[in-house]
């Protein structure tokens, strides 16, 4: 938008023509709509890894919480 808005000043002030606009309106939209795709990969890519680091943290939790409380109060008794 901001690039219009300048484009937009220089043809009221005849830097350059009406026609300059419209050309460097249709160039910066062309160029903005690829690198807000690779931010919407990026975006992924960070919510994934995310995402990832939660599910391995969560697959390192073992599975019997009974054997660990019965484990833990063998080792009370054996350290009494």
């Amino acid at each position: 938008m901001f690039m219009i808005g300048i484009s937009a000043y220089l043809a009221t002030q005849n830097v350059i023509c009406v026609g300059a606009v419209l050309t460097s309106y249709l160039c910066f939209s062309q160029l903005i709509k690829p690198l807000e795709e690779l931010h919407h990969i990026l975006d992924e890519l960070s919510e994934s890894s995310i995402l990832a680091q939660d599910f391995f943290k969560i697959t390192e939790i073992p599975h019997d919480f009974l054997m660990i409380f019965f484990h833990h109060q063998k080792l009370i008794k054996h350290l009494q």
